[in-house]
């Protein structure tokens, strides 16, 4: 079975960044169809040199999981909870790798407008083991860094399989309740095991370590946190509909139909208000609906071809050919 299941991210030649789309068979072992074993297979695919590495690799929700937790291996929700995007790389590549991850995450969350996220350290338990690569010198890198990011608390593990040291990435509610909605673990056992080797720059073979992180452990439990962080109103890059336009009576809907099209052709999320109710009773419709931007088009707009823009309680008049513009300027998204 021929199916997609990761994305290579880099850089290209020229510093920009640039993702792959991979293939693999899968068809063959089920252990195979996780994420972990998937993109082993892929970087085994072709022999790696030290120069390639580090190589990363991130989830699409075709992947199958056979840890959904309690949505369970059968729910519409498993393909896409608690999958591990995956860095494999070298030891000395392992403190800018985890803090480039941590700083990710963190900014994925504050994108949402969520609080900042608290950073648990768990120690790992190792056996001895000869995996290829320098033990100390992977926790030590990982560690540093996660102590560096600003780690709140050091917890004991209850793993019981040999791993290395990991993130607990916890999110406070709006009662400050701590959730669990993220993890990033050092690996330098699995690679060995599964025989994963790169050429080293002897020209010998070496096993590269591995970081294992799921950005959001729960999609449904991060929506249920931005919906209650924000009370049902959405930040303006998130919301359904961004932008309610409403003409101001029947004379002037032919402009607001046209300017509610310019808006979606510019790739706003626009939405007509156009019922036989009054102005007054529409902006309380669009407010109820949470709907961030209200534009108002009344006779001089149409004149003018502009937009009365309410933010808030703020009102700007913008050219309707500059509305876009204007909103990204007031929503900056994020990074």
């Amino acid at each position: 079975m021929d199916k997609i299941i990761g994305v290579v991210f880099g850089t290209d030649g020229d510093g920009l960044p640039e993702a792959e789309v991979l293939r693999a068979d899968l068809s063959h072992g089920s252990g195979q169809r996780r994420s972990c074993g998937g993109h082993l297979r892929l970087f085994d695919a072709g022999l790696k040199s030290w120069r390639d590495l580090p190589v990363r690799y991130s989830e699409f929700v075709e992947c199958d999981g056979g840890n959904a937790g309690a949505l369970g291996d059968h729910s519409p929700f498993a393909a896409s909870v608690a999958l591990d995007a995956h860095v494999l790389c070298l030891s000395e590549q392992i403190r800018d790798e985890t803090t480039a991850i941590i700083a990710m995450v963190r900014d994925a969350y504050a994108g949402m407008g969520l609080p900042d996220l608290e950073l648990v350290l768990r120690p790992g338990f190792i056996d001895v083991v000869t995996v290829g690569i320098e033990l100390e010198e992977a926790e030590a890198a990982f560690v540093g860094a996660a102590m560096a990011a600003g780690v709140k608390g050091i917890r004991q593990s209850d793993r019981t399989l040999p791993t290395g040291p990991g993130l607990q990435f916890l999110l406070p509610d709006r009662k400050g309740r701590l959730k669990d909605v993220g993890t990033l673990q050092l690996d330098v056992i699995t690679a060995s095991l599964n025989g994963t080797r790169y050429v080293a720059k002897d020209g010998g073979r070496s096993t590269p370590a591995i970081l294992h992180f799921t950005v959001v452990n729960s999609i449904a439990q991060v929506i249920a946190m931005v919906l209650e962080q924000h009370q049902g109103r959405l930040p303006y890059w998130m919301a359904p509909v961004q932008v309610a336009v409403l003409p101001v009576s029947a004379l002037h809907a032919d402009f607001a139909s046209h300017a509610t099209a310019a808006l979606k052709s510019s790739g706003l999320r626009s939405l007509l208000f156009a019922q036989r109710e009054t102005l007054s009773r529409r902006i309380v419709r669009v407010r109820e609906q949470m709907i961030p931007v209200i534009a108002v088009i009344g006779a001089r707009e149409v004149d003018r071809e502009t937009v009365s823009i309410r933010i808030g309680e703020v009102i700007h008049d913008v050219p309707l050919s500059e509305v876009g513009g204007f909103l990204s300027s007031q929503f900056p998204a994020p990074k």
